[in-house]
C-alpha cells in the first residue's frame, strides 16, 4: 500500500520527511481497490464474451479463482489479501503461466490487474473468430485425440497461428484450414525469399484492424511467433490445426442405437441357432450397433472355437473398429497403434471373448498384423 501511494505523489521524494508514513497507506489503498473495482469489470466483460470453448483451466479463472481472489477482499482480514492470490491463475497466457506468482514480478492485486488484462486482449482477439471456434477446438480433438478440457493450452496462440497462414493463402482473416492447405503454406514459405518479411506482413495485417492495445499486444511477440514458423518448416514442428482429410470409408459412425425390445429379440433368436455357420451369417446381415455386437458376445453366444471362427470372418477394418471401440484412448495424440504385449494388455479385463480374440491377434501373421495396424491408424470412430 505505502508503495502504490508513494508512486502516486509527485513530490513524495521531497516530502518523505513531512508526511506521515499514513498518508502513504491510505493513500496507495484507494489506489489498490480502484485496481479492485477494474478487474472486476474486466472480469464481467470477460464473463460477457466468453469463448465457446470447454477447457477446465479457462473456466476457473473466470468462475473460481479471479472470483475466489475478489471474495477474499471482503473477509475482515482483507488488507493483507490485496497483496496475496491463493489461485494458482493456472490458464497461459501467451508468454506462459505466472508459476508460483513470481513470473511477471508482481503481487496480488497488481498480478491479478495485470494477468487479467493479457486475458482479456488475448480472449477479445480470439473472440472474432467466435463462429468458427467450435469447428476449431474439434479439428483439435479430432487431430491430437485428446479433449481440449484437460490441456493447459493457449487458445489465442492456436488462433493466432491459423489466421497468420489463412492470411498468407487466402489475403483473408481466418482460422478453418485443410489439411491441403498444410502443405501449401509450408511450400510457400519454404520458398520465400524472406520468410520472416512474409510473417510480419501477416501480421501487420492482423493489427491494422485491431484496436492499438491489442495490436500492440500482438506486435511485442513478433520474434517468438516468427522462431515458430521457423521450427515448423525446419523441425517439422506441429503447429497448425486442420481438418483431416479421412477418406468415407475410413469414418465409422457409432450412434446407431437399437433399443432394448430390438437387442433382446437379437439375442434370443441367436441362442437358439445351434449351427456356427448359421450364427455367423445372422450376425452378418442384421443391422447392430457395435456395443450391442459386445453385448451379445458377452452372453456367451459362442463357446470354444467358435469364437475363431467368428473372428476369422473379420475384415482388418472390422477388428480394427473392434479395438478401437474397446480402447476409446487409443492413438491419443497421434501415437501409432500397433498389436503389441501392452495394446492386449489394455484389452484384457478377464471377459472370456476379449481373452479369445487376445488369443487369436497373437496368431496373426506379419502381414495381418499390418493390415490391422493400418486400419488402426487410419479409421475415425465418431
Amino acid at each position: 500500500m505505502f508503495i502504490h501511494g508513494f508512486n502516486e505523489d509527485n513530490q513524495s521524494y521531497y516530502c518523505l520527511k513531512t508526511k506521515n508514513i499514513r498518508d502513504y497507506f491510505n493513500s496507495g489503498l484507494e489506489c489498490v481497490k480502484k485496481d479492485i473495482l477494474l478487474i472486476q469489470e474486466i472480469l464481467e466483460q470477460l464473463k460477457n464474451q466468453k469463448l465457446p470453448i470447454n477447457n477446465e483451466r479457462y473456466s476457473s479463472i473466470l468462475y473460481e479463482q479471479i472470483p475466489d481472489f475478489l471474495q477474499s477482499l471482503k473477509k475482515y482480514y482483507a488488507i493483507f489479501n490485496y497483496c496475496y492470490i491463493a489461485g494458482d491463475l493456472d490458464y497461459p497466457l501467451y508468454d506462459g503461466l505466472p508459476l508460483y506468482h513470481d513470473m511477471y514480478n508482481l503481487k496480488g492485486s497488481d498480478l491479478a490487474l495485470y494477468y487479467l488484462k493479457c486475458f482479456s486482449i488475448e480472449n477479445a482477439f480470439c473472440f472474432k473468430f467466435y463462429k468458427e471456434l467450435p469447428e476449431l477446438v474439434q479439428q483439435f480433438e479430432d487431430l491430437k485425440g485428446i479433449p481440449i478440457y484437460y490441456l493447459g493450452i493457449n487458445i489465442f496462440e492456436l488462433v493466432l497461428y491459423q489466421d497468420i497462414c489463412h492470411i498468407l493463402l487466402y489475403n483473408s482473416s481466418g482460422i478453418l484450414l485443410e489439411e491441403t492447405d498444410i502443405g501449401r503454406i509450408k511450400n510457400r514459405l519454404e520458398n520465400s525469399v524472406d520468410m520472416s518479411k512474409d510473417i510480419e506482413y501477416a501480421l501487420k495485417l492482423i493489427c491494422s484492424s485491431l484496436p492499438d492495445e491489442m495490436s500492440k499486444y500482438i506486435w511485442r511477440f513478433k520474434n517468438e511467433i516468427k522462431k515458430k514458423f521457423e521450427s515448423f518448416i525446419n523441425d517439422d514442428f506441429e503447429l497448425l490445426i486442420y481438418r483431416k482429410a479421412y477418406k468415407t470409408s475410413n469414418v465409422i459412425l457409432l450412434n446407431s442405437i437399437q433399443s432394448n425390445q430390438h437387442f433382446l429379440k437379437i439375442l434370443t433368436h441367436i441362442q437358439s441357432l445351434t449351427d456356427i455357420e448359421e450364427k455367423i451369417i445372422y450376425l452378418q446381415n442384421i443391422k447392430i450397433n457395435i456395443y450391442d455386437l459386445f453385448d451379445l458376445l458377452e452372453n456367451d453366444i459362442f463357446v470354444g472355437n467358435e469364437y475363431n471362427l467368428y473372428f476369422s470372418t473379420l475384415t482388418p477394418n472390422d477388428i480394427a473398429i473392434i479395438i478401437k471401440a474397446l480402447i476409446p484412448d487409443l492413438g491419443v495424440f497421434n501415437q501409432k497403434c500397433s498389436l503389441d504385449d501392452e495394446l492386449y494388455s489394455e484389452l484384457d479385463c478377464g471377459v472370456e471373448w476379449k481373452k479369445k480374440l487376445i488369443d487369436f491377434l497373437k496368431k496373426y501373421s506379419i502381414l495381418q498384423k499390418k493390415e490391422v495396424e493400418y486400419a488402426l491408424n487410419n479409421i475415425k470412430i465418431i
